[in-house]
């Protein structure tokens, strides 16, 4: 037997795609039920797909995505993070909780 977090409690929403709308890409709400890659804002989800000028959002459930790697940048457990410079982080942000921080800089966790 061996672990799997995939699958858990994943949830999707559709959204208008804003502009360089991409799978695989952290995304924020920038207009009115529209998401666009995640800058500054809030982070809303990650796309999973783009089909025409819609955008599929995992806005619940296990993710991966780059870590902050410096020291206490992130830690494992549930609490809050945030997205900056594209990794995630500690933070006031979404609720999630971190399950493993691997070697190759990615973050495996669960968005709440």
């Amino acid at each position: 037997m061996s672990v799997s977090l995939k699958g858990f409690q994943e949830r999707f929403v559709t959204f208008r795609a804003g502009e360089n709308c991409a799978a695989g890409s952290p995304v924020e709400v920038t207009a009115e039920n529209t998401v666009a890659p995640q800058t500054a804002g809030s982070f809303a989800g990650v796309c999973a797909a783009v089909e025409g000028d819609l955008a599929l959002v995992q806005v619940s459930g296990f993710v991966v995505l780059p870590a902050d790697t410096t020291a206490n940048a992130l830690a494992l457990g549930s609490g809050s993070v945030v997205l900056a410079a594209g990794k995630v982080k500690n933070g006031a942000g979404r609720g999630a909780i971190v399950t493993a921080i691997r070697e190759d800089g990615m973050a495996e966790m669960i968005l709440m």
